[in-house]
């Protein structure tokens, strides 16, 4: 019995030290190793490649291992600035291991990738990467804690993008998964994360009350890591809401705690230079200028080469510039808003909310699942109901454009009628029984005197008048030369009935009557106002002048006037020349009747009408 025992435990040995051995995650200890990349320990980073290569060789039979040995090489080649080393050690980290067996070790090696993006400024790309992960992750290793590292960081990135929204549902995520599978996870970041959320979304006090909350929990657990992020975020608190003393409080607190030890996922040359930043920020504003240069300057390096501190609160450039403008350095002054001008230009955080929305489509669509087919049958409904709206919104509006059409038509075809009726009633008024009668009583007169050659003349020239009168009748424009002849032949004869008793003068010097269009007969109203009213009782000769000059390239002037007995308005219910021709002013540019003005005795002597006419080209 015995023996048969000690043969089982030496069965059991033999097994045991031939068996394959298995790494996990927890069995790689990276705390030095991220030291050294985090504190950018210069003195050790040979000891830190020496360290990676032994992990190479020691687990090159262990992908799901190796995988990571090789992502955290291109980490560290990566805080060297050796982005070329960097960028083929992480494509043999994500070579090494491409298959759902390779989770939850793959989505460590996916969140090195994507923070190696974000601090290159490339966040869309950052976010595509970090989605995929949370996908992947959930389907392949579910109860992972890296799963709750991958929503934290989701958090971040939307965060930087300003979606606030989007970040709280992944924080909220992180707590819940957290819980869920016993994980530890630190409080501290989560409330540090939700405190910045608060204060992009300007609830400041709020946001006060996460960052203490943060300070408070890392002194329970004795976990000094975030105090100097912390305290960093609670000055720029205090900044935006002016409370500079408790500002530069939180400043020397943080610039204590900096010097002490790493923030995880965070660089530590980056973060102080955010802490100088902001303390010249304070100094400036409480017009301590020369401490505000000192601190600006020291920040200055390494903000002048990383495109992504641009995006922080205040520009440093600015900062400096008002300093040197207030001690009177205007050429120191003068090169930071240079440099200022051109960092804004630089700054490519632009549509963010966009930027977002696309990349979580494209990371969606790559990702190969039945939540993907799912959302693709609601983007598919959501179509099919959005086009179903635009028809519906389609026909509305086309039956609202039918009905304004008409609308629009029946009111110009009113006009066309109104504008034959006004031009019919000036076509009567020129030629009324009573003026007909009247010409030809002259042009029988004339006949009686046995002046032949004078009769005739009188009868071409009334002949003539009717002819045009019926041909105008069929005409909405005629040109300004057509209406002047028209007018001419009208005065001549008037000048048959009346005699030398009054004389008229018509002006158009560079005005081109040729081309223009006008209503027709639409002078004549005022023209035989003047002579069949306003030279009846004056003793002196009857003067009438007609003036059209230019005001502009769009608009002639027209000037009447004449010496007679003045204009008087007569109140009845007929419809007179003065009112028709307003209406055809009117109908032909409502701008023109403005300018329509009448100026009688005692004011001048007879009556001056004038009014502006916009030009109708032939």
């Amino acid at each position: 019995m015995m023996i048969g025992n000690r043969l089982v435990f030496l069965l059991f040995f033999i097994t045991l030290f031939l068996a394959p051995k298995t790494y996990s995650q927890s069995d790689l200890d990276f705390d030095a190793i991220d030291s050294v990349i985090y504190r950018n320990q210069t003195n050790r980073y040979s000891w830190c490649k020496n360290q990676l290569d032994i992990l190479k060789d020691k687990n090159k039979d262990f992908p799901k291992i190796s995988q990571v040995i090789y992502a955290k090489s291109a980490e560290f080649m990566a805080s060297r600035n050796l982005d070329v080393l960097a960028e083929m050690e992480m494509r043999k980290a994500l070579a090494i291991c491409d298959n759902g067996k390779c989770y939850p070790e793959k989505g460590i090696v996916n969140i090195i990738n994507a923070e190696y993006y974000f601090d290159h400024d490339k966040i869309v790309k950052a976010l595509e990467i970090i989605l995929q992960n949370n996908l992947q992750l959930e389907e392949h290793a579910p109860y992972s804690t890296v799963l709750s590292d991958s929503y934290f960081q989701t958090v971040r990135y939307y965060n930087s993008l300003e979606s606030f929204e989007k970040a709280k549902v992944f924080l909220k995520k992180t707590i819940e998964h957290s819980k869920k599978i016993n994980y530890k996870i630190n409080l501290s970041r989560i409330f540090n994360q939700y405190g910045i959320i608060l204060r992009k979304q300007r609830i400041p006090i709020e946001a006060l009350k996460y960052f203490r909350l943060s300070i408070k929990n890392d002194k329970l657990n004795k976990n000094f890591n975030l105090h100097s992020l912390t305290y960093n975020n609670m000055a720029s608190v205090y900044i935006d809401l002016k409370n500079y003393d408790s500002a530069y409080f939180c400043l020397k607190t943080s610039l204590k705690y900096v010097s002490k030890g790493y923030v995880p996922y965070t660089d530590l040359n980056s973060l102080e230079a955010s802490i100088n930043k902001r303390m010249a920020l304070v100094f400036e504003r409480k017009t301590m200028i020369d401490s505000a240069l000192y601190y600006g300057k020291k920040s200055l390096g390494y903000y002048s080469s990383n495109s992504y501190f641009l995006n922080d609160q205040e520009s440093l450039y600015r900062i400096l510039s008002e300093c040197y403008e207030k001690k009177m350095m205007l050429d120191s002054a003068l090169y930071y808003q240079k440099l200022e001008l051109k960092e804004f230009k630089s700054v490519r955080f632009l549509e963010k909310k966009d930027l977002v929305d696309r990349t979580t489509e494209q990371a969606r669509i790559k990702h190969q699942s039945e939540d993907i087919k799912l959302l693709n049958d609601k983007n598919q409904l959501e179509q099919e109901v959005f086009q179903s709206e635009r028809i519906i919104v389609f026909v509305i509006m086309l039956l609202i454009g039918l009905i304004l059409y008409g609308f629009y038509r029946k009111n110009i075809v009113r006009q066309q009628q109104t504008a034959l009726q006004l031009e019919q009633k000036v076509l009567r008024s020129q030629m009324n029984p009573h003026f007909i009668f009247n010409a030809l009583v002259a042009i029988q007169n004339s006949m009686m005197d046995s002046d032949i050659l004078v009769s005739a003349s009188h009868v071409a020239k009334f002949a003539k008048l009717i002819r045009q009168n019926f041909d105008f009748t069929q005409k909405e424009y005629i040109t300004l030369e057509e209406d002047l002849g028209a007018l001419k032949n009208y005065i001549s004869v008037q000048k048959m009935r009346f005699g030398e008793s009054f004389d008229c003068f018509i002006e158009y010097e560079n005005v081109e009557i040729e081309t223009i269009l006008v209503p027709p007969l639409m002078l004549q109203p005022f023209v035989e106002n003047a002579i069949e009213i306003g030279f009846k009782g004056i003793e002196e000769l009857g003067i009438l002048k007609i003036k059209i000059f230019n005001i502009s390239e769009k608009r002639i002037g027209f000037c009447i006037s004449d010496n007679g007995v003045g204009y008087k308005v007569v109140e009845d219910d007929k419809l007179h020349s003065t009112e028709v021709f307003r209406a055809r002013l009117f109908l032909h540019n409502s701008q023109d009747l403005k300018s329509f003005t009448v100026v009688s005795r005692p004011d001048f002597e007879g009556t001056k009408i004038e009014f502006k006419y916009t030009i109708k080209y032939v």
